[in-house]
């Protein structure tokens, strides 16, 4: 069976490749099991020669879209928490700027048929705009834990990395220590002396 050199070229890259079983090779391509035997001794075919290397560029593709996938997450949540943020940050500064206001205009009551002007504002305004503020504040903390433990669940913040870049950095700050720090004269020169005969 003439096989041509376009084919040939594709059942090459299979055989040597090594992926697929010898008969899986025969039957995609559509030849006799002995044939792919006959080429592959005619042409000096290895099977399984360029499995290594395969395995390693599939395995550095996966990893690479791995790490792609878990970029676009990780930006995902930050670009979710920041607009999240942005958000309390606006109804903050509403409720603070409404505060401010309130103050500002004061509050007219009427006493003894009256009208007094009264600075500040009255325990009800008071007592809701402290509630608000509340409410931004236990928002604010709820979507800083949720935030804290995606970064920790998407691999953002390791503890172990961040303590051994701790650890490193403490240790460039220290000099080096004394090997003879707490001995006494003589086991110095008894040591210098081992040293020597070595």
């Amino acid at each position: 069976m003439a096989v041509s050199s376009k084919k040939l070229i594709k059942i090459k890259v299979d055989f040597e490749a090594g992926i697929l079983t010898k008969s899986k090779i025969a039957s995609k391509h559509k030849i006799n099991r002995l044939t792919l035997y006959n080429l592959a001794d005619k042409h000096e075919w290895q099977y399984g020669k360029n499995e290594q290397k395969i395995n390693k560029i599939t395995e550095t593709k996966s990893l690479e879209v791995l790490i792609e996938k878990q970029v676009d997450r990780a930006a995902g949540t930050t670009d979710l928490f920041l607009s999240d943020i942005k958000a309390i940050r606006g109804i903050a500064l509403a409720i603070a700027k409404e505060w401010s206001d309130s103050r500002k205009a004061g509050r007219i009551r009427i006493v003894d048929g009256k009208e007094e002007k009264i600075d500040g504002m009255s325990k009800d305004e008071a007592d809701r705009i402290f509630a608000q503020t509340k409410i931004a504040k236990i928002t604010m903390e709820t979507l800083n834990i949720g935030y804290t433990a995606a970064r920790k669940a998407l691999g953002m913040d390791r503890d172990d990395d961040v303590e051994k870049a701790r650890r490193i950095k403490t240790e460039e700050k220290q000099p080096l220590s004394n090997p003879t720090e707490g001995m006494t004269r003589e086991e110095v020169q008894e040591e210098i002396k081992k040293l020597r005969n070595r």
